[in-house]
């Protein structure tokens, strides 16, 4: 099976509920094909055991956590990050981004695939 969207998330040091909220908002995605890729960039705690209870409570298996012994600042990150992505498309998002509402990734990725897109943003 085909991974459509890897929904990155990429944080350092971040708010746990805050990050809690954000995988939540991209666990509940429906309609695509979707993979959630959290990439830490060093934080002295980046909530990987806590953020797995909550890929277990919610029944969602498809995730890789990229954790990183240092800060190398965001733009390593994201790389890091986008080395694990198994998706088509990848839409990368921090802790305390939500995805609006269960059709956000849907709808984005129709409207990539009825323009022909390579880049895709929204407000």
């Amino acid at each position: 099976m085909t991974t459509d969207v890897s929904v990155l998330i990429v944080s350092y040091q971040p708010d746990f509920e805050q990050l809690k909220k954000t995988v939540i908002s991209a666990i509940r995605q429906k309609n695509v094909i979707h993979q959630i890729v959290i990439a830490d960039d060093g934080s002295a705690n980046n909530y990987f055991e806590e953020i797995r209870e909550v890929f277990k409570k919610e029944h969602f298996d498809d995730y890789i956590l990229v954790p990183s012994d240092t800060n190398n600042g965001t733009c390593h990150n994201i790389y890091y990050g986008l080395r694990a992505c198994t998706g088509t498309y990848v839409k990368t998002i921090a802790p305390g981004d939500y995805l609006f509402d269960e059709s956000t990734l849907f709808y984005w990725l129709q409207q990539i695939k009825t323009h022909s897109a390579d880049v895709c943003f929204g407000d």
